[in-house]
């Protein structure tokens, strides 16, 4: 009996050895019994998935499963939208040379709004995965929780957004504007 506790330290202990060893985290708690494999893709990028924009966000590692969820759904939400004006912003680049500064700020201020009317907060999250695990080289047998939130948004709101956003353009002062709007293709995705 005594070998047998003697052989189960042994391998707890080779267990965290090893762990700890190679940069691995250590779970010691998770939401699902499974990984999902949308936490396993790679963080802060946008993935158009069929007719799907997804996004997944990692958040910083949390004390308090709670709060850290709460933190996690808000900043999410933030990153996301932030990600898709970027990416549209990046698109009409070419389009948006030669513009005035002043006109160039009115596309960023119209673009922004035109997103913040289709990315509806409660909308956009879909899933949300979390893991506790014991930081690398810690003593400490509390650990952290890693938060992971799944975001998505029908391409077709996207497209919506763009829509708006031309609209906006079209009944906009500056002749430069409204030309633009001319030039937009909605399939900006």
């Amino acid at each position: 009996m005594r070998k047998i506790s003697c052989l189960k330290i042994g391998v707890v202990l080779a267990i965290l050895t090893h762990a700890c060893a190679s940069n691995e985290k250590f779970i010691i708690e998770k939401s699902k019994l499974e990984t999902p494999s949308w936490a396993q893709l790679e963080s802060d990028r946008l993935v158009k998935k069929g007719k799907e924009v997804i996004f997944v966000y990692r958040g910083d590692e949390e004390l308090s499963v709670s709060d850290g969820i709460k933190k996690s759904e808000l900043e999410a939400v933030r990153r996301f939208r932030e990600k898709t004006v970027s990416l549209l912003e990046r698109q009409l680049g070419n389009l948006t040379v030669g513009l005035e500064e002043s006109d160039r700020s009115s596309v960023k201020a119209l673009l922004s709004k035109s997103i913040d009317r289709n990315f509806i907060s409660n909308d956009l999250i879909s899933d949300m995965y979390y893991e506790k695990v014991l930081p690398e080289g810690s003593s400490d047998s509390k650990g952290v929780y890693q938060i992971y939130i799944l975001c998505h948004i029908d391409h077709n709101r996207i497209v919506e957004a763009v829509r708006s956003f031309k609209f906006s353009l079209v009944k906009a002062r500056s002749t430069q504007l409204r030309a633009l709007a001319a030039k937009i293709q909605e399939s900006v995705l």
